[in-house]
């Protein structure tokens, strides 16, 4: 059958596994499924007999209630189909059906290509952002961005942080600026006045203007240290996002390639879907076919980046001041992207311990490694919780398109055990 997880028939006369592979030969099935929801692999949605033509394709012409219809275990990970999933036959094995094929893949599409893209977004992004500030008029498409969600995300945060903290206005305000600037050992020079306007400015206004922010909405002025909410979620996004983007556009280039793939332009006789060297081509199909694969490609595929990108940037906000306060310092390597890549020095003799000053006492090297691992796991937990939610939503929108969602509950219902399997499956 067509589907890449295994399909297990349960209680049947004679015990048949349908892989993914495909079936061949006619053969005629009579269900008797009792086996409750909760401990089958897959489902399958029949009336008591069925049959299968050759290939293992349902017949399509039957009536509805003669129809066979397959749907995906939800418990099982996104990440199944991709690793194990088939694109071939035994008789014409697709490149990516083996673990040869698919390392060789892997180099060339996210070795070289996202590689390639990872570059590239990361300088347009920070050649972009230069002079960048929520108050001033955004001069390109990246800064438009950065601004969309300073003036959304940012100012919920800020006013909520204002509300909830306590003290005099001062104080909120400073709170309220804290929670949405990162990197504060970070400075950057800000965009100054034009020329002529410069020229009247008093030096007590220039420096200002070359070290404090403009009054806030409560009229508190803050240093311009640091970079805002949206600044840091593209700067730490956008390189990420072009790396998908390679990444997957060459694979779907290579698999449209594959002669061993069936092709939805490429059309039989029947007007079947099958692989190059059998079908003819079709426009309307193709441009259908790269619609879908684009859409997917933005949404899924690099949506993940955007999608982790709030909790990713607040999770190194907090893990680099918590590294900082067990290791002095570690917060100017990191807000530059050092990594860690920094010495310690003494800045000062310290006689009872053979140590005279600029004396290398020590590295960073051990922070900067916590400080990677840690936000990198954290970075895939929160990608890979949107592959999951959104395999689950198109699972949801598939069953609305074919007859509904069956909301009758199970013959033996628990509420308690649902609610733990539920829970459960968020956890995972």
């Amino acid at each position: 059958m067509n589907g890449r997880a295994n399909l297990l028939i349960y209680n049947v006369k004679k015990s048949i596994i349908f892989n993914d592979r495909g079936m061949t030969g006619k053969t005629t099935i009579e269900l008797h499924d009792t086996k409750p929801e909760s401990e089958r692999g897959t489902r399958l949605e029949v009336a008591s007999t069925r049959v299968l033509h050759e290939g293992g394709l349902p017949d399509t012409a039957a009536s509805p209630a003669a129809r066979l219809r397959y749907e995906s275990d939800p418990n099982k990970s996104s990440y199944a189909g991709y690793l194990f999933g088939s694109s071939g036959t035994d008789e014409r094995p697709a490149l990516s059906d083996s673990m040869q094929g698919r390392a060789g893949i892997r180099l060339l599409s996210r070795g070289i290509v996202g590689a390639a893209f990872f570059v590239a977004g990361g300088h347009i992004v920070r050649k972009q952002l230069e002079g960048y500030e929520t108050w001033h008029k955004t001069a390109n498409p990246i800064q438009k961005i950065a601004k969309g969600i300073d003036l959304s995300v940012g100012r919920a945060l800020e006013q909520a942080t204002y509300t909830l903290t306590r003290g005099n206005s001062e104080a909120k305000a400073k709170a309220a600026w804290e929670v949405t600037n990162f990197r504060t050992k970070l400075f950057h020079e800000p965009k100054l006045p034009a020329a002529e306007i410069w020229a009247k400015m008093t030096d007590a206004e220039k420096h200002l203007a070359k070290t404090m922010s403009p009054p806030d909405k409560w009229g508190h002025r803050h240093a311009l240290n640091g970079r805002s909410l949206g600044a840091e979620i593209v700067t730490v996004t956008f390189d990420f996002f072009m790396a998908s983007i390679g990444d997957a556009t060459t694979r779907n280039i290579i698999q449209s390639l594959d002669p061993n793939v069936k092709q939805p332009w490429l059309l039989d006789k029947d007007g079947h879907a099958t692989t190059r060297d059998k079908g003819k081509f079709d426009a309307g199909k193709w441009a259908q076919a790269l619609g879908r694969s684009s859409f997917r490609i933005l949404t899924k595929n690099a949506g993940e980046d955007w999608a982790a990108a709030l909790p990713y940037v607040y999770q190194m906000k907090w893990q680099r001041q918590f590294l900082a306060s067990k290791s002095r310092g570690f917060k100017l390597s990191a807000d530059h992207g050092w990594n860690g890549g920094m010495m310690k020095v003494a800045s000062e003799d310290q006689p009872a311990k053979g140590i005279h000053k600029g004396q290398i006492t020590g590295d960073y090297q051990l922070s900067g490694l916590a400080d990677l691992q840690m936000r990198f796991v954290g970075y895939n937990w929160y990608t890979l919780m949107y592959r999951e939610a959104y395999d689950a939503v198109g699972r949801s929108i598939d069953k609305l398109r074919h007859g509904g969602i069956n909301l009758t509950l199970p013959e033996h219902f628990n509420p308690v055990t649902a609610a733990v399997d539920g829970a459960g499956f968020t956890a995972r």
